[in-house]
């Protein structure tokens, strides 16, 4: 398979990015599917037994590929890429992901737990996920634009990222 030049979903047409959408339609699935529980293994699995182009080479890379598309911040829209997926679905996908590993287990596979004993042990866990809003895509955006910019202002590109770590420090959940 050819390396791709653009991310899954889109197309370059007369000089311009834009979706592709049937790639979308697969993309939005992923991301329903996501939110609604199912792990990136079961769509891998599914996707690759349809022989669905560019999830076809074996489960195990399509699971990745899934997990990428996943947490790939230009489906909403980020990079001057157009938005396949809305933000609130985004978000719902990305607070899956801040889930600790024992949250997402059954009952009987959590550390500290076996079939014979009723009372799990405490397992302490800490979630620092970011969780992007709209603000922060923004000053990503402004503070990319100026790092380009031929008189960049070492001044201002300093106060944009500490404004931009703020930020993200703000959307931790």
């Amino acid at each position: 398979m050819a390396k791709r030049k653009f991310p899954y979903g889109y197309r370059m047409e007369k000089g311009k990015i834009i979706i592709c959408e049937p790639e979308a339609e697969i993309i939005r699935a992923i991301f329903r599917s996501r939110a609604e529980g199912h792990s990136n293994w079961e769509m891998a699995r599914e996707l690759y037994e349809n022989q669905t182009d560019y999830f076809s080479d074996d489960v195990k890379k399509a699971s990745c590929k899934i997990s990428s598309i996943l947490y790939d911040e230009r489906y909403i829209g980020a990079d001057g890429y157009e938005a396949i997926v809305d933000m609130e679905l985004f978000t719902a996908v990305q607070k899956l992901r801040g889930k600790s590993w024992t949250e997402k287990q059954s009952p009987r596979l959590v550390a500290g737990r076996t079939a014979e004993d009723s009372a799990p042990k405490k397992v302490q866990t800490f979630s620092t996920v970011c969780i992007p809003n709209k603000e922060v895509f923004d000053k990503e955006k402004a503070l990319k634009t100026e790092l380009r910019s031929e008189n960049a202002d070492i001044e201002k590109i300093r106060n944009m990222i500490l404004d931009l770590a703020s930020a993200k420090y703000d959307c931790i959940s």
